[in-house]
């Protein structure tokens, strides 16, 4: 991976793919942390380079035009930030020799595209789309960490025309999430929540015989202490990854890997509104259970467990809720994790939209020792061990 601050490269035009799908209400944006993230690069080539076109997706609008998923209030939003003119740029309400010699004869310096995933040959790396893209850049830069698992056209695919090169962001993802996968300051604890191992699964697999500790928490961990011969009455349990669950759990016997799971729970009779909102959580230990009680949230004693291994931990990497953390019944545990983590000033990485929420339950300034990842599927596949393609094409070369 070559990144633009690496090179020395000429003045000219930049095919700049960011990652500006962000929550919205209306035309107001909630949360402005992935545009922020972004204009590192941005500036940077606003300073080196001739003329810049933003590209990005937002939502799902399926391949059709959506006037209520448009970028142009995204656009709004970073003219104010940058305190410059951004011409919009819609290939897809105008004709594309219109849109070119527009581009092509503007004397401005920043445009912005409408969202990409009006058409559907983003999606499927169409290469007609891809070349439509290319258009518009001699280089092309990435800055979409959020989307580089994805083999799209904006992604991937435009790289068959157009150098491409690593913004500061995505550099930034990359270095920190290898370096404490590859060499991280023993010991280090991995702590894997979630609903589902089968989301979870490469994850697990990855950090067998890589970390000191792996904490399983969530709904995953149900399914483990099934396998186990645990009963845990009417819990989430995904009966078709029983035989997987043995699988691991026998290759972690034969490991140095240290395998966590929970000894106690906050249960609620069902998941019904009423009750995991109005009713108190009961706590209950692993050979308690009947046939009623779900499990939505670790206990006290397993808090503690969890607590002593942060303490000694050199390096932690954190992936999914430990409970239902939009219920605050259910939240408990995951906030005590997360602010044992925060207390102490040990390398960490918080993946997923989830892990990130429950960090800023805790604190709005992230401690300089954790590393709050935008890319949620990116940084999982990462951590499992996958090549993402939209880091292999970043090699200054057409692919």
């Amino acid at each position: 991976m070559i990144d633009i601050e690496s090179v020395s490269l000429k003045k000219s035009k930049v095919l700049l793919r960011v990652d500006f799908n962000v929550p919205m209400s209306g035309a107001t944006i909630l949360d402005d942390k992935r545009i922020l993230a972004a204009l590192p690069t941005i500036k940077f080539l606003m300073d080196k380079h001739e003329k810049i076109v933003i590209c990005s997706h937002f939502g799902r609008p399926k391949g059709k035009i959506d006037e209520h998923l448009s970028l142009k209030p995204i656009r709004d939003y970073l003219e104010k930030l940058l305190k410059i003119k951004i011409d919009f740029l819609d290939i897809f309400r105008n004709e594309l020799n219109t849109i070119y010699e527009k581009y092509h004869s503007s004397n401005n310096k920043m445009f912005m595209l409408e969202n990409l995933r009006y058409d559907e040959g983003e999606e499927k790396n169409n290469d007609e789309f891809s070349k439509i893209l290319s258009q518009f850049g001699e280089i092309y830069v990435s800055d979409a960490f959020g989307t580089s698992h994805r083999k799209h056209s904006s992604t991937y695919g435009v790289t068959n025309y157009i150098p491409g090169y690593a913004g500061f962001l995505i550099k930034s993802e990359y270095q920190t999430i290898s370096n404490i996968m590859n060499k991280p300051a023993n010991p280090l604890v991995v702590i894997i929540g979630g609903a589902k191992i089968s989301t979870k699964l490469e994850l697990i697999k990855n950090f067998v015989n890589k970390a000191d500790t792996i904490i399983l928490g969530g709904g995953l961990a149900n399914t483990f202490l099934t396998a186990l011969g645990h009963n845990l009455g009417n819990s989430l349990i995904e009966n078709d990854m029983l035989k997987i669950a043995k699988e691991i759990l026998n290759d972690l016997e034969k490991s140095k890997t240290k395998l966590i799971l929970p000894k106690d729970f906050r249960i609620s009779r069902s998941f019904s509104e009423d009750w995991i909102v109005n009713q108190k959580a009961k706590i209950i230990k692993l050979n308690e259970f009947g046939n009623e009680g779900m499990v939505l949230d670790i206990g006290p004693e397993t808090q503690k467990i969890i607590k002593k291994i942060i303490t000694e931990a050199n390096s932690i990497i954190w992936n999914g809720p430990l409970g239902v953390i939009e219920k605050e019944h259910y939240s408990i545990g995951s906030k005590y994790i997360a602010n044992e983590i925060i207390n102490k000033n040990t390398p960490t990485i918080i993946g997923g939209g989830e892990t990130a929420y429950v960090i800023s339950m805790i604190t709005e300034k992230i401690p300089s020792n954790i590393h709050v990842s935008t890319g949620g599927g990116a940084t999982l596949e990462l951590l499992s061990g996958k090549n993402l393609p939209g880091l292999i094409c970043l090699n200054g070369k057409k692919r």
